[in-house]
């Protein structure tokens, strides 16, 4: 069970015991991750959410920064559990499945 709780503008998540969560990245969680691990701009990113993606991460420190950085990095395309089922952001391109993904950012 997952309860979210919201407060001006900061957001959290309370869990109970024994729940699991998976997180699929996506285009604007592989932004982020380039921006913080790479410095690399996007303008387009900016103009749709990165602006105050930056202004925010300007109030956080190195070490905060280096944790997301790593849960970024940490985050799987998909999940196949033990009887086939696919958990997946939105959906994939292959016919064959997804271990055929010719080009795995092609999970949207």
């Amino acid at each position: 069970m997952v309860e979210s709780i919201t407060s001006g503008n900061r957001f959290s998540n309370c869990l109970t015991t024994n729940t699991f969560l998976r997180f699929y990245p996506r285009n604007h969680d592989e932004l982020l991750s380039e921006w913080l691990s790479e410095s690399k701009d996007n303008l387009t990113w900016y103009q749709h959410g990165g602006e105050s993606t930056v202004l925010a991460y300007s109030q956080l420190s190195d070490a905060t920064k280096t944790r997301h950085i790593a849960f970024l990095q940490s985050l799987e395309n998909y999940f196949l559990d033990d009887q086939n089922r696919l958990f997946v952001h939105a959906g994939f391109t292959n016919m064959n499945g997804v271990n055929f993904e010719h080009f795995p950012k092609l999970f949207y």
